[in-house]
């Protein structure tokens, strides 16, 4: 049985030296835990993809910002008896479910060097609702307050409203963000209605 974790997702590809630099931090004792800032858009070259960087705020081809900070709640790779110490994951949490390692255990995960990774975003308009529905399973600030403010931020006349907004603002978005925009939006209304009344966590 291996000393560390690491949890990769489905849509992920790794670079030759991906493994070894992310888990260097935690085999040299300076870490129990790393993620990488070195992920790249896989799809880029797929206009709804790029569309799904573009609404988080992201550079076209990367799916973390430069200016992101070198610890952060998400482990990428951590050591086995830490996770087993507390657990695992809270299955409960919903699209948060990677955070509850962090709160547990108290710490963040370290910036790892070097360790590149590319990962793809939604491709098409059903999967940007269903991806959408799925990051808005959670737990929101202010509780009944803060998931009434969610879902105002998403609902249809607003959504209509900023997305027409940044369309005009950035000459360089594509008029398909119009379309993107409205179609995110109504996957996370649904997603914080799912979690919110019914309990799903699941997409």
């Amino acid at each position: 049985m291996g000393e560390i974790l690491v949890f990769v997702d489905a849509d992920m590809i790794f670079d030759g030296n991906f493994i070894k630099n992310l888990i260097a931090p935690i085999v040299d004792g300076r870490a129990i835990g790393t993620f990488s800032k070195d992920e790249y858009l896989a799809n880029s070259d797929n206009i709804w993809a790029r569309l799904w960087n573009i609404n988080r705020g992201l550079p076209a081809e990367k799916m973390i910002s430069e200016n992101y900070p070198d610890n952060q709640k998400v482990f990428r790779a951590i050591l086995k008896r830490k996770f087993d110490e507390v657990g695992g994951f809270d299955e409960k949490a919903g699209y948060t479910d990677d955070w509850s390692l962090s709160e547990k255990l108290g710490v963040e995960a370290i910036m790892a060097k070097g360790a590149k990774f590319y990962h793809k975003n939604p491709d098409n308009l059903k999967e940007v609702f269903v991806q959408s529905k799925w990051m808005a399973k959670r737990k929101y600030k202010l509780g009944v307050v803060g998931n009434g403010i969610a879902l105002l931020r998403v609902s249809l006349p607003v959504s209509i409203f900023i997305a027409i907004f940044k369309f005009f603002r950035r000459r360089r978005i594509s008029f398909h963000f119009i379309i993107f925009k409205i179609i995110s939006d109504m996957g996370q209304f649904v997603g914080i209605l799912e979690f919110w009344f019914l309990g799903r966590t699941s997409k």
